[in-house]
């Protein structure tokens, strides 16, 4: 409410459901994301802010701007498709996950695409049960291009993977090492402390267990991610039916709300209904935002000629007044002319009478 204040937003508009999806923000970046969203809605011609505004400024601030112009070969959209319907359909059915919220194969940023799913509330501890299955969705992509193709692949698929692999390693290795969550290596912290002091710096540090231990501790992690993959490759293979599902939709139409995704999934809606009437709904925000366009345009077009009215107004004044101006100057000039033109005549008269005084005086003498 505080970022929100002074801002102008749908009657839709739900700020704790904005609160969800912004789990761990910072004040900063709330006031970046609504500073965002209000321009989207600006370069949209709208004077409030909506739902879909705020949801794609939260994507952009996350992952970059969506790049719509890419030109993608059809095989790798496919591939890209079904490596988020691999992460998507994981999620569903992994009962510790948070629900998904957003599967994309737009293009954003480094990414082909995108899975995002929704905290439901902010977290204090982790679960030994969250984090395996954070393991497996984690996993999903891969998973599914060889469930699917039969072979492991780059592109889109590779971006993703990268973007998330140093997440997927550090929760493997801190199951491990500092949380006491593996049965092989026991309940001991093995982790360092990220400490300096004086006389001891980040190079002179040395692990605090032998190397023996340190060897332990890799194929622990090996062994999590190994175990993990596995998972994610039966669980797909067990729900083939709903990964095709998933990922020729978002052929269809790339990207699958939470609302979608789910009545999909269960069956509610077929796929042709959610094509069907995700391409109506983008039919009528298009002709929404065209109006809104116009509008606007009209808007401007009378303020414009409100202001060359006034500004016309103004000069046609301005110009009336100089002729009143001028009007004056004239009498004042003739005026003058005539006072100057009596005060000739006064003098021209009294020399006349001065001159006939002074030869009537001449003639007596």
């Amino acid at each position: 409410k505080v970022h929100a204040k002074n801002k102008p937003f749908e009657a839709d508009v739900d700020l704790s459901r904005i609160a969800q999806t912004t789990v761990g923000f910072t004040g900063a970046d709330l006031a970046n994301l609504l500073n965002e969203a209000a321009l989207l809605a600006a370069r949209k011609g709208k004077t409030l802010i909506g739902n879909n505004d705020i949801e794609e400024a939260s994507i952009k601030v996350i992952v970059g701007m969506p790049k719509k112009n890419n030109r993608i070969k059809p095989e790798e959209k496919r591939k890209t498709a079904y490596h988020e319907a691999g992460h998507a359909v994981l999620i569903r059915n992994l009962p510790n996950s948070d629900p998904v919220h957003q599967v994309t194969i737009i293009p954003r940023g480094m990414a082909g695409g995108m899975t995002m799913f929704l905290p439901q509330e902010d977290r204090s501890y982790e679960s030994q049960n969250h984090m395996m299955e954070s393991l497996v969705h984690l996993l999903g992509g891969r998973a599914a291009e060889y469930v699917v193709f039969g072979t492991k692949t780059t592109g889109a698929a590779n971006d993703i993977e990268r973007a998330t692999d140093l997440a997927r390693k550090m929760v493997a290795r801190d199951m491990v090492t500092k949380y006491g969550m593996s049965k092989r290596i026991g309940t001991v912290n093995y982790s360092d402390s990220g400490e300096v002091f004086i006389g001891n710096d980040f190079t002179s540090k040395r692990a605090a267990y032998s190397e023996a231990t340190a060897t332990a501790i890799d194929e622990e992690v090996k062994r999590l991610l190994d175990d993990a993959y596995e998972k994610a490759i039966k669980l797909l293979e067990e729900n083939i039916d709903k990964l095709t599902l998933v990922a020729e939709t978002l052929l269809d139409i790339e990207t699958l709300d939470a609302d979608q995704f789910e009545s999909l999934y269960t069956g509610e809606k077929t796929r042709e209904e959610i094509v069907s009437a995700a391409r109506s709904r983008a039919d009528e925000k298009a002709e929404k935002i065209a109006r809104q366009k116009e509008e606007a345009a009209k808007e401007y077009a009378a303020e414009k000629a409100a202001a060359e009215q006034e500004q016309e107004n103004t000069l046609h004044l301005r110009f009336e007044n100089m002729k009143a101006e001028n009007i004056v100057f004239e009498n004042k000039k003739k005026h003058d002319a005539q006072a100057e033109e009596k005060f000739a005549n006064d003098a021209t008269e009294g020399e006349k009478s001065d001159r006939t005084s002074k030869e009537n005086e001449s003639d007596k003498q």
